[in-house]
């Protein structure tokens, strides 16, 4: 399936993923963004206020086919 934005842009689906310190499970917050540069924008604005007790991580989620 193909979203788009109404610039018309194919959008990408990504996951911001957070977890403290030493736990095995991933948090994850899905966005949809046109490209790797905006994700991290976003993925900035998501993690605005990061914490040294936590990790963070930005992931592509690949479509399936």
């Amino acid at each position: 399936m193909k979203i788009k934005d109404t610039k018309g842009r194919t959008l990408k689906r990504f996951a911001a993923m957070s977890r403290p310190k030493k736990a095995k499970m991933w948090n994850y917050m899905y966005f949809w963004a046109a490209n790797q540069k905006e994700a991290e924008i976003t993925f900035k604005v998501l993690t605005c206020s990061p914490s040294q007790y936590m990790d963070y991580k930005l992931e592509r989620i690949k479509e399936k086919k």
